[in-house]
Parts: structure tokens; sequence; C-alpha cells
């Protein structure tokens, strides 16, 4: 019996390895060939601020659409729920 259990304790002992996780500072875990991306074209303050214009116009928009499919489907909803309240008398 002892010998079984001496024969799995060092097979977990042989087969153990060291795992790598993402959090893993330092070993990287990307294998590609070039060397990271450095950005040499910085942009001027009045480009970002165009930039953070433009995105934040782009957000309004997309803020608004959404708003406006949600009344939209809240808009059907109700009415579904107030013909079948109000309309179908199911007694």
């Amino acid at each position: 019996m002892s010998g079984a259990l001496q024969g799995m304790i060092t097979s977990l002992k042989n087969n153990k390895r060291v795992r790598k996780t993402r959090f893993d500072k330092k070993h990287s875990l990307s294998n590609h060939a070039y060397n990271e991306f450095v950005d040499h074209t910085e942009m001027t303050t009045h480009e970002f601020a165009a930039f953070q214009k433009k995105l934040f116009k782009e957000k309004a928009q997309y803020k608004r659409k959404i708003r406006i499919i949600f009344g939209i489907i809240m808009t059907i909803i109700l009415s579904y729920i107030v013909y079948f309240l109000y309309f179908m008398k199911i007694y």
C-alpha cells in the first residue's frame, strides 16, 4: 500500500511544472517577432482637443440613438400590456 502511495507522490513531483499566468510581470507571454510599438508621432494639443471633441460628439449621437430605440421598444411593450389588460376582457 505504501509503495503505491509513494509512487503517486513521486509521479506528482516529477510532473510538476512552472505555470505562467497573465499576471506574471517577469515573464512575457507574447512571442511576436517585432519589438514593442513606440509611437513617434504624438498629437499636438490642438489635434488632441479636436479628437476629444469628435469622440464626445460620436458618443452623444450613440447615446441618443440608444435612447430612441429604447423608447420605441418600451412604447411597443406598454401598448401590448394595455391592449391585453383593457381590451381583452378575459374572465
